[in-house]
């Protein structure tokens, strides 16, 4: 055994000393403190300080889990400090914010505190700090900012106060069985029963649960609270807490001691104190004096070393009648090889339970904080050594790591996918169920009878002869729903697992599962548990799993399933042996995984929890209750996902769960302005919230009063406004987008996020979004709307309503422009869109979010809308001029051109310019055009009637919603209409319509007598059905003396002036997609296959 070293005086004559580039300062109480490496720290209102420090002061909170602490410049040049902080639990901002000010200096400047779901890292593991820069920081100087500017705005009275924001839906599953006759295509839905082998008809679906009481039927859908372990690279912690750089560590020694050495030697070379217990060799004392203790004895292989749960819990009990009554504190690390699974090896599972049991001890007992690390014996010691060097220096904000490599890594819980698969429940099959005649066996046999029409063979100790009515109470409620049975057996007793696995494949057939929920529920404090209390909780879960296994062995396509409980996985209180079945049952499942064989181990939150609608408050850290409709339901979409280990019922609407699961950093706090709306109320942009002190715009939600809530003297009651907004007043954070662009960014965000629909205030990345997904979308932006953006427009703004008027004040300027660039990018044929008689192109706008991505598409607009005295006489003098500007756009073909009513001729002589020029026409198609007959001059609306007709184009392709038999709108309401919509067109001014107006008039005139030439090759004719005169002669008729091929011609139920209205836009595009792209799986930007 290795004694304590003295402690000596760094100062002392004759100590080298050397410099080693960190920045020290003297403290208050005259101590010296090292701070980080020098260059980290920042000068604040002339004080030198440390963020170290700062992170320092919150990490020892217990509510704190991680946190960083940057130096950030304001817009005005002053430096400032924000925290950007995890919280284990819900705590209030002001206490972050009073603890990390205590950190700093007297006269330092007030820091910013910003709660996170999770820190933003790199692909190393390495915090992102240009992530976090990117988000906002709302203070109090912001919400007053936003006050004024909404009194300005019109309200009576506004108060701006943090917060909560509510997370992103999960979202739901919609569930469903999909049997013989049901394909992998049909919406599921488990109302629907399978229909069996034999082709029975399948029986009603049931009203009412074992107990025969009414009940609702089974849910249409559950939240997606299925979880998966992942392992993430994390850097190791970087503080150096001065309190802890003397503490005493004592290593109980790993076999051969190699790593304990290392680590000791590191520990005494930053002059820390340091004890090395070799195996086997006792020492009580020197633990009972120490702060830390690394336990090494589990690195190694299990074959050779302690009996884990045993070592663990005698540690345990020792230090607690030393340390109870003082409140001394210690931090234990276990260092283990082969304890975790998905690193790569399958996991030992006796030392997977000692993972519960610490886990447990560490949330019972108060004076003990503690790490289990995983790592490989086959790594460099030297690493390993380094690591946990660095992680003994700061406090304990994971319980869950493990080294790879050099590399540390953290677990944290992934939301998964709503699955695809096939059940892997097999209608009309055989099921055997552990856990005998009640509870969640019971269910999830009734579950099995209704819904899949198996027979089930129900498995308990309860011998129906010593309780006949609590057995046969369950079976008569089940029998008229199927075949169902009831065996004896302990599944402890290995000889009586084998017999009843006979039984049941005598009085029927072959298994086709065995659902393992056997299981003893018994609460102990740690320290008070016996030896009895260990084999009871454990034998069920455990012993009984390992012998339905063994004799599953050579039966590879029998599904095996364990219920385990997130007890297994978290730990509990008062709870450890139950964790600990749980956690080896967990082990055992994931080894015989990879050993081939089809199973899975499901660790659920609490089943029974009853049902009280969409919000119901869980049980704590974040365990979501789950009805008992709810867990049989989820048990089946469980299990069509290809994992070996689950977790259900997370609830992450909790700040605890929210720091352990992956996904996107998102402020847990969001600024809420609450006010009374006057008569002079706009809520317009202007009334949007601010940017922040270092220029990042503010997401914000506005909250509708019809007063204010008063403190005893008479003033706004800031603390009650933050801690919710009432039921009944109207969030605006939930207003739907409005006009063109706003409606097609938010097609885009919700089909790149996975949400159902998105408020036009809402952040993209408080909703999920990231980084690459960000790039992703600004890709999408451009290909599918044509506007030109980058990434960094869209962290500059982050919300639909700040991010389309950046859009449409771009186009703004090119309103009337020649060439409109609906969409410059894409490797198809281009699309040259021709203006109808009113001589703008943007009502084709619209089109772009149904063609496909890879179809570039240009607008052309007439020359009068911006030079009023370029009036073409004719036709061809329109078609010569596009003929020449097209070609200079793209210079040889193929080209594909459109045209619309009067640019449905003007397309068609385009065509044949291009054709003469030797160039390829891949597409030809005109909408609601013929060649005039005498007949039809008048039928051209009068001169008066084009006014209206236009304007409600333009409301139209602007996303104004009208009504069929509207009266047309005039000049003053469609300009107010079109600013209000949001789209670009809302730049349009009185006089702009008065140009179009006039170009459309002109335009008007020029078809009659016009006479189209010969186009070589095929025409699409798409006709407004409504419009068309019944004794006219049918419309490609008139075509084909134009055209040397087909006349194709698609109908569309609308008139003439409804052709591009947003119903109809999918069977437009749908037209032109198949057209230009006749070889390509087309799908809609929802994922629809278009028809």
């Amino acid at each position: 055994m290795t004694g304590l070293p003295e402690e000596a005086d760094p100062f002392a004559a004759g100590l080298p000393l050397r410099p080693v580039g960190v920045r020290g300062r003297i403290s208050p109480n005259g101590r010296l403190a090292a701070g980080d490496a020098a260059g980290d720290g920042a000068v604040l209102g002339g004080q030198w300080v440390d963020p170290a420090g700062v992170e320092r002061a919150l990490l020892e909170l217990d509510q704190v889990r991680d946190c960083r602490v940057v130096a950030r410049r304001r817009t005005d040049g002053a430096l400032a400090l924000v925290a950007y902080v995890v919280p284990c639990d819900a705590v209030g901002l002001e206490r972050l914010t009073d603890a990390a000010q205590q950190a700093l200096p007297a006269g330092a400047p007030r820091l910013n505190v910003v709660p996170l779901s999770v820190l933003p890292r790199t692909a190393t593991g390495a915090v992102d700090l240009t992530a976090l820069r990117r988000l906002p920081v709302p203070d109090e100087e912001s919400a007053a900012v936003w006050e004024r500017r909404l009194v300005a705005e019109g309200a009576v009275e506004a108060v701006a106060v943090p917060a909560k924001n509510p997370p992103p839906a999960a979202g739901r599953i919609r569930l469903g069985v999909r049997g013989p006759g049901t394909g992998a295509g049909r919406a599921p839905s488990v109302r629907r029963p399978c229909t069996p082998p034999d082709g029975d008809p399948p029986k009603p679906y049931p009203d009412t649960p074992p107990d025969g009481d009414p009940r609702e039927p089974y849910p249409d859908t559950v939240p997606n609270w299925f979880h998966r372990p992942v392992w993430q690279p994390a850097e190791a912690p970087r503080t150096l807490p001065a309190a802890r750089d003397r503490a005493c560590t004592v290593v109980l020694a790993d076999p051969g001691g190699v790593l304990a050495s290392r680590v000791a030697a590191l520990v005494r070379a930053a002059g820390g104190r340091c004890a090395v217990l070799p195996a086997g060799v006792a020492g009580q004392e020197v633990v009972n004096r120490a702060d830390r203790v690394l336990d090494l004895g589990l690195f190694g292989s299990p074959d050779r070393g302690p009996e884990p749960l045993d070592a663990l819990v005698s540690l345990l009990r020792g230090q607690a009648a030393v340390r109870a009554g003082a409140g001394r504190p210690l931090v234990l690390d276990v260092v283990a090889a082969e304890s975790r699974a998905g690193l790569g090896g399958a996991p030992d599972p006796g030392r997977a339970a000692a993972v519960a049991v610490l886990k447990s001890a560490v949330r019972e007992l108060p004076w003990l904080s503690g790490r289990w690390i995983d790592a490989d014996p086959a790594d460099d010691p030297e690493g390993i050594a380094r690591l946990l060097r660095a992680e003994g220096c700061g406090p304990v904000t994971d319980l869950d790591i493990a080294y790879r490599g050099g590399v540390r890594r953290v677990l944290r819980w992934e939301r998964l996918p709503p699955p695809t698969a096939e059940s892997a429940l097999r209608p009309g099959g055989h099921y055997l169920i552990t856990g005998g005649p009640g509870g969640p066996a019971a269910r999830t046999a009734r579950y099995l009878l209704e819904v899949y029409r198996a027979s089930v063979t129900l498995v308990g100790r309860v011998c129906p002869a010593e309780a006949p009515d609590r057995v046969a109470a369950v079976l008569d409620r089940l029998r008229p729903l199927g075949e169902v049975r009831y065996l004896t057996a302990d599944v402890t007793d290995r000889v009586a697992v084998h017999r009843v696995l006979r039984t049941a494949r005598a009085q029927h057939r072959a298994l086709d599962g065995v659902l393992h929920l056997a299981g003893v529920v018994e609460e102990r404090p740690l320290l008070q548990a016996d030896a009895g209390h260990w084999e009871r909780v454990l034998a069920a879960k455990t012993v009984g799993a390992e012998h339905l296994l063994d004799a599953l062995a050579d039966q590879r396509d029998v599904l095996f399933v364990a219920h385990s409980a997130l007890h297994g996985t978290f730990g509990g209180r008062h709870a450890a042996a139950h964790a600990a079945a749980c956690a080896r049952l967990d082990a055992l499942t994931v080894r015989r995984w990879a050993a081939g064989m089809r199973v899975q181990s499901l660790a659920w939150s609490g089943w029974d929890a009853p049902a009280t609608g969409a919000e119901r408050s869980g049980p704590p850290r974040g365990h979501a209750p789950l009805s008992a409709r709810e867990a049989v339901c989820s048990l089946d979409l469980a299990l069509r996902h290809p994992e070996p280990h689950l977790l259900v019922g997370l609830d992450p609407r909790t700040p605890w769960v929210g720091g352990l699961t992956t996904g996107p950093a998102r402020p847990l706090h969001r600024l809420t302005a609450h006010l009374v709306p006057g008569p002079r109320w706009s809520g317009g942009r202007a009334a949007d919230p601010p940017a922040d002190a270092f220029g990042t715009p503010i997401p914000g939600v506005r909250v509708h009063h019809t007063s204010l809530p008063r403190t005893a003297d008479g003033a706004p009651d800031r603390a009650l406004l933050a801690g919710r907004a009432p039921a009944d007043a109207p969030v605006e954070s939930a207003e739907p987008p409005t006009g063109a662009t706003e409606r097609a960014l938010a097609e885009l965000w919700c089909a790149l996020l996975d949400v159902g629909r998105i408020g036009r205030h809402e952040d993209f990345f408080a909703l999920g979004g990231t980084s690459s997904l960000a790039v992703r979308l600004a890709d999408r932006i451009r290909t599918v709307l044509g506007r030109e953006i980058q990434a960094a427009d869209l962290r500059a703004r982050p919300t639909i309503a700040a991010l389309a008027a950046h859009l449409d004040q771009g186009a703004g300027a090119e309103l009337f422009a020649f060439h409109l660039p609906l969409r410059p990018a894409g490797s198809g044929a281009p699309l040259f869109c021709v203006h109808p008689g009113g001589g703008t192109a943007w009502p084709y706008a619209p089109l772009l979010r149904y063609l496909d991505p890879h179809i570039p598409v240009h607008g052309i607009q007439a020359r009068g809308l911006s030079t009023p005295a370029h009036m073409p006489a004719a036709i061809e003098d329109f078609a010569d001029d596009y003929a020449r500007e097209i070609r200079a756009l793209r210079p040889h073909g193929p080209y594909a051109l459109l045209g619309w009513s009067m640019g449905g001729f003007v397309a068609h002589a385009v065509a044949t310019r291009l054709q003469r020029a030797g160039e390829h026409i891949a597409l030809l198609a005109i909408l609601d055009s013929y060649p005039f007959r005498d007949a039809d001059v008048a039928t051209l609306p009068a001169a008066h009637e084009l006014e209206g007709q236009l304007l409600g184009l333009l409301l139209d392709g602007a996303g104004v919603a009208r009504a069929r038999d509207a009266d047309p709108p005039d000049r003053s309401t469609a300009v107010a209409a079109l600013r209000g919509s949001g789209s670009v067109l809302g730049e349009m001014d009185e006089a702009g319509l008065g140009r179009m107006v006039e170009v459309m008039r002109h335009n008007t005139r020029l078809l009659i007598g016009h006479t189209p030439g010969v186009v070589d090759g095929d025409l699409l004719l798409v006709t407004a059905d409504r419009s068309y005169p019944v004794d006219a002669p049918p419309p490609a008729e008139r075509w084909r003396p134009h055209v040397s091929g087909r006349v194709i011609q698609r109908h569309l139920d609308c008139t003439h002036q409804e052709m591009l209205r947003p119903e109809h836009l999918p069977h437009l595009a749908s037209a032109l997609n198949a057209a230009l792209a006749p070889t390509k799986g087309l799908r809609h930007r929802d994922g629809t296959p278009q028809p």
